[in-house]
């Protein structure tokens, strides 16, 4: 009979089935998180803001507009990252603020300039 261990040829065969069949899953494999945003960043072009803090404004209300004043900005303690996220390391903790100066900056993440290192250059494929 045939045996992949005896034949290189199959044995190559059977790897790449086995490879491609692991690829195929893991590309499709995604994790939906509530209340969470894929948006692009960019760096805050005044420099108001100080380190550990972002500013996210939505075209969309983020909440009730009844209850939240404010309800297309971002505010309080969020955790950004960006993909590929592989290590807990790519994952960062910030506080969103409000910034009357980055209003205008609709459905992207302003990163602060301020700092010893650039903010993305924390996160992953940075």
């Amino acid at each position: 009979g045939f045996h992949p261990l005896v034949l290189p040829i199959l044995y190559d065969k059977l790897k790449r089935i086995v490879n491609n069949a692991i690829n195929d899953v893991v590309r499709d494999f995604h994790i939906t998180v509530p209340l969470s945003a894929e948006v692009f960043i960019i760096p805050d072009p005044y420099g108001v803001l100080n380190e550990g803090e972002i500013h996210f404004k939505s075209s969309q209300n983020l909440k009730s507009s009844l209850e939240y004043p404010q309800s297309k900005t971002l505010l309080g303690d969020v955790l950004i990252y960006r993909n590929p996220c592989r290590l807990p390391s790519d994952i960062q903790k910030v506080t969103a603020v409000c910034c009357a100066d980055l209003s205008d900056y609709l459905d992207v993440i302003v990163l602060p300039t301020k700092g010893s290192c650039s903010f993305a250059s924390m996160l992953s494929g940075g």
